[in-house]
Parts: structure tokens; C-alpha cells; sequence
């Protein structure tokens, strides 16, 4: 089966990466510390929210497309790169024209001004590599979109922070570097990749007409709405943990953060290849094959909770120092939470790529809702514990919600979505015996 075959490769690269990884954010958080991990958090969190919220729904819109082949794949391509390139150039001068009051009123003055500018310099990277990589996925390139866009930026980020962290001794000014370095080389070798898909096609000259940039921009839209509120709300989030919170506190966060995002990286193999299964298939297909992954979904989800808060407190304590202890807890909390949100993004894709890309913004709303009224309500009381509390109450109701209309689409009970059944072992055995002959490959 093309689709077991599909996640067992991407399993491999996927378990490659998130080494590289987890290695990576241990040499960094323990040479930077707490106040300058802190200060490494806080200079991105703008720049990774414009860049979520300023795409517009482009990367969706040319998932979609390309995999439908409804436009002309050259057109796409050109008018991807034309967008990444004007909403960079927008971007860097609101973003560059309100930066003192962005010093002054976002941040307290507690961050230098040159850090929070040099950090804007992803923005345009980031929009570049968003674009492009989504025509990756839509083709159904999915291990070159796995090896270009995780496993090579997070070796080139391992790379260099041996470099520029160990050997140089570059500290924070290194640390702030090193994403940038990171994300323009694999944008570069992501376009080339995608050069190299659309080689043999013809009329390369091709550009999207009116008509069809309109259709293309009513979709990404439509899409844009959900996304929108799913990146605010994690960036709104941060914000609001930086500035009623202290730096320190900030990296505590932020480590459990990541700590519990790395471990939800197991289910995100599902995730990179259901877009691809999606957006090739037809309606009938995915209702047969996509239940069977939704409960597999949950089963690994269980798994990896118990599995996360048995090993934490010694990864913490002996990997990270003790000084990071506080990150212990936040991750127990966000574990189950950026897992359940995992859920929901399957669900979210299931629906908006069989053409109601409005569902994603139906379910995100709950979310959004709960969590900044429980943020603004928990951290300035509670701080990193609160926001983390808010993360999992808002993602439990997206979950719910998520089940509620999913029962519908498939037209199951809610047990047929969530409960493991004796049968869905084969998946397992299947997706464990091909991960193993890649691996020893």
C-alpha cells in the first residue's frame, strides 16, 4: 500500500531530524542559558506571527491546486515566488518603520533594538519557503519535501550552532543567526527541487489569469481565515507570556514548548503525508482510509503521553541542568495539548482539502476564543502555568469539536474515530516492518 509505504520512509527521515534536533536545542539552551534562550524566544515570536498571518492562505492555495493540476504549475510557481516577494518587502518596512515601538512597548526595553531587526530578516525567508514547499506537497513529493524542509534545515542548524555556539563562542548575536543561515539555504534547495519536478512540463512561460488568481486567492482565503487564527493565537500567546512574564520564565516556557512539540513530531509523519494522500484522492477514498488513521492517531497520542511524562524529568534534569527544572511541568501540561492539536489538524485537512477550507476556521475559532480569554485571565496570575493550563483547556474543545463534525463527514459513530479496533494492528505492523528496512537501508 502506496500510503503505508509513503509513512514508513517518511518515519525514517522524520526520527533522523528530530535527533538532529533534540542534540541541537540541548547545546543552545544550555550555552545561552536562561536570560539569553529567553531573549532567542521572544526576537522570533513577531516575525514567525507576521509571517503566519501575512501569507493570506497562498501555501494552502497552492497545495491545492497543484495537486488538482486545475492551473498550469509553471503559473503557480511564478506567482508564488512574485507574492513571497512583495509581502517581504511590505513587511520589513512596517515591521522596520515600528520597531522602537515595538523596543519600547511590546518588549519593555528589555531586548536590544539590533536583535529584534536582524530577526526580521526571516520573514522574507520564511514566506519564501512557505510558498515554495507547498507545491512540493501538492505535487506529492513528500519525502523531498520531508528531506528539504525538515531534515536539511535542522542539519544546518545543528551544524551550525556547532559552529557559530561551541566553537566561536558567538552567544546570543550567533543564536539569532543561525535560524536565518538556516531557513535561506533550504529555501534555496527547495526551489531547485521544485525547478527540478517541473522541468519536463510544458509552457514555462505560463501566468495565471485574472480570473484564475481570483479563484486562487478566494480559496487561500477561505483557508487563510482558520490558519490566521491558529498562528495569532500561538503568537498572541507568546506575547502575552513575554510581557506579563519575565525573560527566564519565557525560555522555561519555551523549552517545555518545544520539548512537547519535538514529541508530537511522531504524529506529524501522518500529517506531511495525509496532505499529499488528501489532496490526490477522491472523496470516497479518504472516507474509507482516513478513520482508521484518525484512531491510530489517538492510540499514539496515549502512548506518547505516558511514554513523555515518564522520561522528562530526567531529560530535563540531567540533559538541560537543573536551572530548567521549571520546564518539567509546562511540558506535562502542553504534551496531551499539541498532540490533541495534531488531531485536529488531520480533521482540518480532511475537510478543507475536499473543498470546505472554511471548516478550519469553524474549529479554530473555539480554540482561539478559549485560549486568549484564559490567557489574559491565568498569566498574570499564574504565568508560564497558566498559559500552559489555556493551551490544553482551548485544544480539548477543539478536539471535541473536531470529533463532533468528523462523526458527520464520515458518517460513523464517535467510538469508530477515536476507539482502536483489533484490525487497525495490521497499520501498525505494516508502518513499523517498512520504518525498519529504511532505516537499516
Amino acid at each position: 500500500m502506496k500510503f503505508l509505504k509513503t509513512i514508513s520512509q517518511t518515519s525514517a527521515i522524520q526520527t533522523i531530524s528530530v535527533i538532529f534536533e533534540f542534540a541541537a536545542s540541548v547545546i543552545l539552551v544550555r550555552y545561552l542559558g536562561p536570560l539569553s534562550y529567553g531573549i532567542y524566544t521572544a526576537v522570533f515570536i513577531i516575525p514567525n506571527l507576521v509571517t503566519g498571518l501575512g501569507a493570506f492562505g497562498i501555501g494552502p492555495s497552492v497545495i491545492y491546486f497543484s495537486g488538482r493540476r486545475t492551473f498550469n504549475l509553471w503559473a503557480i510557481f511564478y506567482f508564488a515566488l512574485i507574492s513571497a516577494l512583495f509581502l517581504s518587502i511590505l513587511y520589513l518596512i512596517i515591521l522596520y518603520a515600528s520597531s522602537g515601538l515595538i523596543y519600547e512597548y511590546v518588549f519593555t526595553e528589555r531586548i536590544e533594538l539590533i536583535y529584534i531587526l536582524i530577526a526580521s530578516l526571516i520573514i522574507p525567508l520564511n514566506l519564501f519557503n512557505k510558498f515554495s514547499r507547498a507545491i512540493l506537497r501538492g505535487l506529492g513529493k513528500v519525502n523531498a519535501f520531508t528531506l528539504s524542509s525538515m531534515l536539511l534545515p535542522t542539519l544546518i542548524r545543528f551544524i551550525l550552532i556547532l559552529i557559530f555556539i561551541v566553537l566561536l563562542e558567538a552567544g546570543l548575536e550567533g543564536a539569532i543567526l543561525i535560524p536565518i543561515f538556516s531557513v535561506f539555504t533550504s529555501s534555496l534547495v527547495i526551489i531547485a527541487l521544485v525547478i527540478f519536478y517541473l522541468r519536463n512540463m510544458d509552457d514555462k512561460s505560463g501566468i495565471l489569469r485574472i480570473d484564475q488568481i481570483k479563484e486562487f486567492l478566494a480559496y487561500g482565503l477561505k483557508f487563510w481565515i482558520g490558519s490566521a487564527i491558529k498562528k495569532s493565537d500561538s503568537g498572541i500567546m507568546l506575547l502575552i507570556v513575554t510581557y506579563f512574564s519575565s525573560l527566564e520564565n519565557l525560555a522555561f516556557f519555551k523549552l517545555g514548548h518545544s520539548l512537547a512539540n519535538l514529541s508530537a513530531k511522531a504524529k506529524a509523519i501522518i500529517d506531511i503525508v495525509s496532505v499529499s494522500k488528501i489532496v490526490n484522492s477522491d472523496v470516497l477514498t479518504i472516507k474509507n482510509q482516513f478513520p482508521q488513521v484518525l484512531r491510530f492517531i489517538v492510540l499514539l497520542i496515549i502512548c506518547l503521553v505516558i511514554a513523555g511524562n515518564l522520561l522528562i524529568k530526567p531529560t530535563i534534569e540531567i540533559v538541560y541542568g537543573i536551572e530548567f527544572r521549571e520546564s518539567i511541568n509546562i511540558f506535562r501540561i502542553l504534551l496531551p495539548a499539541l498532540l490533541l492539536l495534531q488531531y485536529v489538524s488531520i480533521a482540518n485537512q480532511v475537510k478543507a482539502y475536499t473543498g470546505d477550507p472554511l471548516y478550519v476556521s469553524k474549529v479554530r475559532s473555539f480554540g482561539l476564543f478559549t485560549n486568549i480569554t484564559l490567557l489574559l485571565i491565568l498569566v498574570p496570575y499564574y504565568s508560564i502555568y497558566g498559559a500552559s493550563v489555556s493551551i490544553l483547556v482551548a485544544n480539548l474543545i477543539m478536539f471535541f469539536v473536531s470529533v463532533y463534525f468528523m462523526r458527520s463527514f464520515f458518517e460513523i459513530s464517535v467510538s469508530d474515530l477515536i476507539l482502536f479496533k483489533k484490525k487497525d494492528l495490521n497499520l501498525i505492523n505494516e508502518i513499523l516492518l517498512r520504518a525498519r528496512k529504511k532505516l537499516r537501508a
